[in-house]
């Protein structure tokens, strides 16, 4: 996902209302839903090259992962505001999640300056976010507090909080 572009679709109110439904169902939000539909869709053609094919199905079961261990550690009563690193963290600690990971984005988990690697981090923090309902935690100015780490796979993430 280095590349990317922005599509606009006006969709019938009932077939909204479903998607929701269903984009729930899944732990993600309703542009989260449609945008795996289009790329599993686009996975499955004899349309794109092989290795693309399996970049996108690679790329789409580590999101679904992320989604899956955030639901399972918010269900656990796990959610404080380093609930990204802490998801991140427990799905690193798999191995095969972890050489998944390193497939994906073509190199080591903590090589540092890959844009497809900041690409599918900036992903995975956004479905993590978006499973369990979570909004950014904001300083006294209203911007959204982040915090550095170092000698993970991620080098900064977004403290979070539920809104009430």
């Amino acid at each position: 996902m280095s590349d990317s572009t922005t599509v606009a679709l006006r969709l019938e109110t009932s077939l909204v209302a479903v998607l929701d439904e269903l984009a729930r169902s899944e732990g993600v939000e309703v542009p989260a839903y449609i945008q795996r539909l289009v790329r599993r869709h686009v996975a499955q053609s004899d349309l794109i090259p092989e290795e693309e094919r399996n970049r996108i199905l690679l790329t789409d079961s580590l999101m679904t992962r992320a989604v899956a261990k955030a639901l399972e550690l918010d269900a656990a009563g796990a959610f404080d505001k380093h609930f990204t690193l802490n998801v991140l963290n427990a799905l690193f600690d798999d191995p095969t999640f972890l050489a998944d990971y390193e497939q994906a984005v073509g190199g080591p988990a903590l090589a540092r300056g890959s844009s497809a690697k900041a690409s599918l981090n900036m992903n995975l923090g956004w479905q993590i976010k978006a499973a369990v309902r979570a909004e950014p935690l904001l300083d006294a100015k209203g911007k959204a507090r982040r915090v550095q780490v170092r000698n993970r796979p991620i080098q900064s993430y977004t403290l979070l909080t539920k809104p009430d």
